[in-house]
Formats: structure tokens, sequence, C-alpha cells
């Protein structure tokens, strides 16, 4: 479940730095919220004993 949640974020890693692609900014706002609740998510878990 993670790995797909995780996905888009890789995605922008390896191709959004490329000037071929475009991002507009609902795909950045989606990306950000992708990535917030992927890190809460780690922290969540890491923090349960």
């Amino acid at each position: 479940m993670v790995t797909m949640a995780a996905l888009p974020v890789l995605t922008f890693t390896i191709k959004g730095t490329s000037p071929l692609y475009s991002w507009s900014w609902p795909t950045a706002a989606g990306l950000l919220v992708v990535t917030a609740f992927l890190l809460l998510e780690t922290v969540r878990v890491s923090l349960l004993p």
C-alpha cells in the first residue's frame, strides 16, 4: 500500500525535473497531499511500539 502511495512521488523525482514534462498547479498540489500523507503514515508507524 505504501509503495502504491509513493508512486507519484517517485514519478515526480524521476521525470518531474525533465523539461519535457509540464506540471500544473493541481498536479503539484495532489503530489504534495500524497507526500504529506505518506510521511504522516511513516511517522505514525515508526512511533508504534
